[in-house]
């Protein structure tokens, strides 16, 4: 490391440095960036800044007696575990709790050390073209000649540290799963995709596909608004935010208690692609909601992105096509395994590794669905279903050219259990198993195209959306209630995807 480098024993010391030093670096190229714009010559040398580095250094240390995935060295003797970092807005939390798990498990068998990395920081992640005055303008020339100033996004970085063999003595391992570099690419796509600002996102994410469910939503907000004004739930929801950092504040909360400043509210032109909304708790403890179109080539995007702000859990709530005959439109279906056909996340899983949500996130879901619907446990039952989903990407499959190819369709199904299709849920839960971020699903069928029911507008289906779609969202946010109860180790589980190099990180 740098002569800059510190060592430390307490977490949020050694985080506040690494933040120090950061903000540092970061100044150090905005305000190259700021003279090379406005002067009249290039700079005599690169302009050059550094991420930081936190090294947890162990000495004769061994894994100890635990249930958990996260928060302690796995390798039994003397090894560093390495993290560059970046982005305190966003991450300083998620660094200092972890951080003190590793010491409350370790002790005085570990040393935190703060430095510089060999790492540049780019400046596409910095504030510098932001920061620019109003009257200046950077030219065409200058703009083309950047590469030679300053430091692009290196293509090369790599999204999940390589596996090494943990029984070597003095070792360097990944402390946690993403590079600052990676995060940083993340942090910028998730404010492009989402049109808000990644501090605003919370603990648990519900993925949708219909706008019906954000309207829903903003309701919601405004009723834990309504509470709050009684005196109930005082800091279920602090604030509600929108695209372009749009944040209504509840007004029974002072604005000192949110917990965030320095983000820059603004008109969008157009909805983003993949608008988010956010119910804030002061905590980061509450929910946001991301409409992300149909398909899973943008379920896969935006979970590789939002992966790096490790959620408690994220979930689909969708709709799905029916393949059972006794199925009905309405009906729930809670996923317990899916069978990937949607050309992204099987070349990510191993070929015939079954994707399997996480149990107790299924519990919660049909617990739920008892809960709001209030019925008994034979009638609730009947209405909602485990089993396997199909998840493809191709939105016609239910039109084979051949007779041959129709019979072929109905026997895959019916070999591999399944119940449901979508196009969605099982991307999102492979990417949930490779990040390993805890998922599920719930969705209701909203067509049975074997059975001759398809997807239509008007008529029944709208009769269909008035009765259950209420229902549907009632119930992944009665889910989300219950998870937020549980302790974090029981969520993020050891079935949790693991590699043979250990990362103390959650």
């Amino acid at each position: 490391m740098s002569k800059q480098s510190r060592n430390f024993h307490e977490a949020a010391k050694a985080v506040d440095y690494a933040t120090t030093l950061y903000r540092q670096q970061v100044e150090k190229i905005e305000t190259g960036f700021r003279q090379y714009v406005e002067a009249d010559h290039p700079p005599a040398e690169r302009v050059r800044g550094h991420y930081p580095k936190i090294e947890v250094k162990a000495t004769n240390t061994r894994p100890p007696p635990t249930t958990k995935a996260f928060g302690f060295l796995s390798h039994e003797g003397s090894a560093v575990y390495e993290a560059t970092f970046t982005a305190p807005n966003e991450m300083t939390d998620y660094f200092t709790s972890q951080l003190d798990m590793i010491l409350k498990a370790h002790g005085d068998a570990i040393e935190i050390k703060v430095g510089l990395s060999d790492v540049p920081i780019p400046l596409a992640y910095t504030q510098g073209y932001a920061k620019l005055p109003q009257d200046k303008k950077i030219t065409a020339e200058k703009e083309e000649d950047i590469g030679y100033y300053f430091d692009r996004p290196d293509p090369r970085e790599i999204p999940v540290p390589a596996v090494k063999d943990k029984n070597a003595d003095n070792q360097r391992f990944p402390l946690t799963w993403y590079s600052a570099p990676r995060i940083d690419k993340s942090l910028q796509r998730i404010s492009y995709y989402t049109g808000t600002d990644p501090r605003f996102f919370q603990d648990f994410i519900l993925f949708t596909n219909y706008p019906t469910y954000m309207d829903l939503f903003a309701e919601h907000a405004g009723k834990l608004f309504d509470e709050a004004a009684q005196g109930k739930n005082a800091d279920a929801a602090v604030a509600f935010v929108s695209p372009g950092n749009q944040v209504e504040f509840n007004p029974n909360m002072l604005r000192a208690d949110v917990g965030f400043t320095g983000y820059k509210t603004t008109k969008l032109p157009r909805e983003p692609q993949m608008p988010a909304y956010h119910i804030v708790r002061p905590d980061g403890r509450g929910v946001s909601i991301v409409n992300i179109g149909v398909g899973p080539s943008n379920a896969a995007n935006i979970t590789d992105h939002l992966a790096v702000l490790r959620p408690e859990a994220w979930m689909m709530v969708g709709h799905c096509a029916g393949l059972e005959s006794t199925q009905r439109l309405g009906h729930f279906v809670v996923p317990n395994g899916y069978v990937l056909e949607d050309g992204l996340m099987e070349k990510k899983i191993a070929p015939g590794y079954d994707v399997t949500d996480v149990a107790e996130i299924q519990k919660a879901l049909m617990d739920s669905i008892k809960d709001v619907s209030g019925s008994a446990p034979e009638s609730y039952k009947s209405m909602a279903r485990t089993g396997v989903v199909v998840t493809t990407a191709n939105r016609n499959w239910e039109d084979p050219e051949t007779e041959a190819e129709r019979t072929a369709l109905r026997d895959r199904f019916a070999r591999s259990n399944a119940i449901g299709l979508d196009m969605e849920s099982g991307t999102i839960a492979a990417n949930g198993f490779w990040h390993r971020v805890p998922h599920g699903a719930i969705l209701c069928v909203s067509d049975r195209p074997l059975h001759g029911e398809i997807k239509m507008s008007g008529g029944a289906l709208d009769g269909f959306y008035r009765q259950r779609v209420k229902d549907h969202f009632q119930i992944a946010m009665a889910a989300v209630e219950k998870l937020r109860q549980l302790p974090e180790e029981i969520l993020h589980t050891r079935k949790l995807r693991s590699t043979g190099a250990f990362v103390p990180f959650q």
